[in-house]
């Protein structure tokens, strides 16, 4: 891979093109391989592949504003990062369970009794273990893949993995934004940093590319919003969330500081009036974007409706429309 500060010496093209494929290859293999894994390997491949990803995604983080197309591998990355996630904790039992598929009950069944049966033996010293334990883990490891593979099909929701923002920028209505807050490690080139980058990437139906917009280092934004989550429920929500009157003290209300991080960066491209579908990351999970205040007797509420989305790869499978869906 091609590193953000010793790509300077070299190319631009080819260094811009060696990164597209790069992560057109990661994200090919992600989707025909990760659906189909059980979940300790699904685990084992998130924790492996972690790295990758932050510097993917710092690559494109360094360079989007000279290459724009940078920000499409950005917004498929963080797309893939959520589908991992998402995937990973989907219950498998329960749409095995509701899929009425009774071989694949049966089989469910045999997997957990074999399971329990598992960590039974476990349980005992090794010279007390059955024989043949270590051949009845993989073959029940087989099983669990089986399930997944089976699970993914019945499925409604469709396979989020797949998903790439080409998707969601085809779904979205000409009233309609798209805003996927992410963040990663920061890999500077020639080392890991101790930055966590926050960043904001905008997609709209008219969009040729998403924008990517720098939000801040995780630092910043604690320093900003740290000192009030950390007070009482009442008094820390009204300061947090609070815009001062003319006689008040600025300094006690955090609303404008919200407004000016996590919103005014990103107002030149979201219209007024827009439906809003947005994903929170990391510490942003603590606010509720649509409440900031935009002045006095004034949030972003009034200004735009918000919907948050556990992963705006949901937008291309639901029947959606204004108020149609909350929280997805």
């Amino acid at each position: 891979m091609l590193f953000p500060l010793t790509v300077s010496a070299q190319n631009w093209e080819y260094a811009i093109r060696n990164q597209v494929e790069i992560i057109t290859l990661f994200l090919q293999d992600l989707d025909e391989s990760f659906g189909f894994l059980s979940e300790a390997e699904q685990t084992d491949y998130v924790n492996r592949y972690r790295e990758n990803l932050y510097m993917h995604q710092s690559f494109c983080y360094s360079f989007a504003d000279r290459f724009p197309e940078l920000a499409d591998q950005a917004m498929d990355l963080a797309l893939a990062t959520r589908g991992m996630i998402l995937n990973s904790s989907i219950d498998m039992r329960q749409t095995i369970l509701s899929g009425g598929d009774t071989s694949a009950v049966r089989l469910l069944d045999e997997w957990t009794e074999n399971k329990e049966k598992i960590a039974r033996e476990y349980a005992l010293p090794p010279d007390k273990r059955i024989r043949g334990l270590a051949a009845l883990e993989k073959r029940n490891n087989l099983m669990e893949k089986d399930l997944y593979r089976m699970a993914r099909s019945m499925r409604t929701t469709g396979d989020l993995l797949s998903v790439r923002w080409t998707d969601i920028r085809s779904a979205l209505g000409e009233q309609e934004t798209a805003v996927e807050y992410t963040n990663f490690r920061y890999y500077d080139g020639n080392r890991w940093t101790d930055s966590v980058i926050y960043v904001a990437i905008i997609l709209r139906k008219d969009m040729e590319h998403p924008q990517l917009i720098r939000i801040g280092t995780e630092k910043e934004l604690q320093q900003l919003t740290g000192t009030v989550l950390n007070k009482s429920v009442e008094s820390g929500m009204d300061e947090l969330y609070g815009w001062p009157e003319l006689d008040e003290d600025v300094a006690v209300y955090m609303g404008s500081h919200l407004l000016e991080t996590f919103w005014k960066p990103l107002e030149e491209w979201i219209p007024e009036g827009d439906t809003v579908f947005y994903t929170a990351t990391g510490m942003m999970h603590q606010l509720n974007l649509d409440v900031i205040p935009i002045g006095s007797g004034r949030r972003l509420l009034d200004r735009n409706t918000f919907i948050t989305c556990s992963s705006l790869s949901v937008v291309t499978q639901t029947p959606y429309g204004a108020g149609n869906i909350h929280n997805i």
